[in-house]
Parts: structure tokens; sequence; C-alpha cells
């Protein structure tokens, strides 16, 4: 594969870690007033699939092949950069993503004896993930590709309005079928 389409699947991994943390954010709250367990098991896709995006960009270096180190041509600027932004050290930035490697490990990949595992907070990967979506964007349009937004908040912005509306009416469904099963009843 080419370097422009690495790039390409890097920056399409930032936005679909985007999509599925800003969704997850959306219906953290909400999730509660819908009946029975589906909106539970979609809300807590949404989280898996956010850290299994994160994990695919900040997880192994040898085996994930669109880890950021493997993509981007300035590592070392971008990885100071990355801590820079987040104002932490290498070591917390290291335990932290050993902490979502984790989860990641014992909820996602493997069925762990232990029943209940904390959640990793999102708002430090959504963070690190901006950083490596800029620097792909700005290395993509150096090289004459395929304009993109420059921020991921831009293109969090631009799409929030269509993620709630189609998270409104996932919800409205969930209603009238509950409103549904009780007439039935």
């Amino acid at each position: 594969m080419d370097q422009g389409r690495k790039l390409t699947q890097l920056i399409e991994l930032c936005r679909n870690f985007c999509c599925q943390y800003s969704c997850y954010a959306l219906a953290k709250d909400s999730w509660h007033d819908s009946p029975g367990t589906l909106p539970i098991i979609i809300h807590n896709n949404f989280y898996d699939m956010a850290v299994l995006d994160f994990m695919k960009i900040f997880g192994d270096t040898n085996n994930d092949d669109f880890h950021y180190r493997k993509v981007l041509s300035n590592v070392d600027t971008v990885y100071e950069e990355l801590l820079k932004n987040l104002v932490i050290s290498q070591e917390l930035w290291k335990a932290y993503r050993d902490e979502i490697k984790g989860f990641r490990d014992k909820r996602i990949a493997h069925c762990d004896k232990e029943r209940h595992i904390d959640e990793p907070c999102l708002d430090i990967a959504y963070s690190a993930i901006s950083t490596i979506y800029e620097a792909a964007t700005k290395e993509k349009k150096e090289a004459g590709r395929l304009v993109y937004e420059d921020t991921l908040d831009t293109y969090r912005e631009r799409n929030l309005v269509y993620w709630i509306v189609y998270a409104e009416e996932l919800a409205k469904a969930f209603l009238n079928v509950e409103r549904q099963c009780q007439k039935n009843n």
C-alpha cells in the first residue's frame, strides 16, 4: 500500500474513533431512559469500537499496520506534540495507553473472569487522536492529496447534528417498541 493510502486509512481510523466516541458521549446520559437492554448494548458497543480504533492507532507498532509510527513520517515531532497537547509525561501517557489496552484485552478481545472492569475515560484518547489526525491531514495536504477537515473537532462539529438526529430516531424507535409490547400484553 502506498503512503497516500496509508495516510487515508489513518485519517479514516481517526474519524471512525471520533464517530464512535461522539455517539458514546451523546448517549451516555440518555440510555437509562430507554426500555430493555438493547440501548445499553448499543451504548457499550460505541465505546468498545472507539477503544478498538484507538488501539489500531496507538497499539502495537509491530502488528498494527496503521499505527501512527508506521504511517506518519515525522513521528518524533508528532509524539512530542501529542505529549504537549495532552500536558502529560511519557510515563503517564504509557500508563494511560496500557489502561486502554488492558480494558480491550479483558473486556473486548477476551472474556475475563472479572465481572466489573472500569472503563477508561476516552477524553484523553480523543485529544491524542486529534493530534494524530492533524498530523496526518497536514502530511496528506503537503503531498498535494485530497484535503480533509483540518481538525477532528471540525469533522465532529460538521457531523454532530447528523449523529444526534439518528440517535434521537433510534431512541424513539425503542420507545415505540416498548409501547407496542405493553399494548400487546
